[in-house]
């Protein structure tokens, strides 16, 4: 995780600004852009880097640096949004896209298997309304 921190720290400073919170169990976040947005916080596992978008509902562990960098300032800075499934007012699916040549292409989903399926179903898109400082936040100058 120190390596990835010492990669991030400059970048969110090169695109930011962007506020990065360090907790004490060794994990990194930073808050939504605003209320149409979402959480990005990334911690070491096992076999690397683990990026989660709002809180721990989405994760995915990272072999790469590089590969976590890029989803961690997707996140940051909207290239990937959030889509949140609700039956009534209970989340109960989370699907990661990513924009890719103008659409929006889900690369992973996570969900409980009970929920309420007798109530309304909704989807709520995510997204963090950030404008990079810099021409592109993609995790490669």
């Amino acid at each position: 995780m120190t390596e990835f921190l010492e990669i991030l720290r400059p970048k969110l400073e090169y695109y930011g600004p962007v506020h990065l919170v360090e907790k004490k169990d060794g994990s990194v976040e930073i808050a939504p852009a605003d209320e149409s947005g979402f959480n990005v916080c990334a911690a070491s596992a096992d076999e690397g880097i683990t990026v989660g978008y709002e809180r721990w509902h989405w994760h995915e562990d990272f072999e790469s640096d590089d590969e976590a960098m890029n989803c961690f300032m997707s996140g940051v800075f909207g290239e990937s949004r959030l889509a949140v499934k609700k039956r009534g007012n209970f989340a109960h699916s989370w699907t990661a896209e990513v924009l890719t040549d103008g659409r929006w292409i889900p690369f992973s989903e996570t969900a409980y298997f009970f929920f309420p399926f007798w109530r309304k179903s909704t989807i709520l898109y995510l997204r963090n309304n950030r404008t990079p400082s810099h021409a592109s936040a993609g995790g490669t100058e």
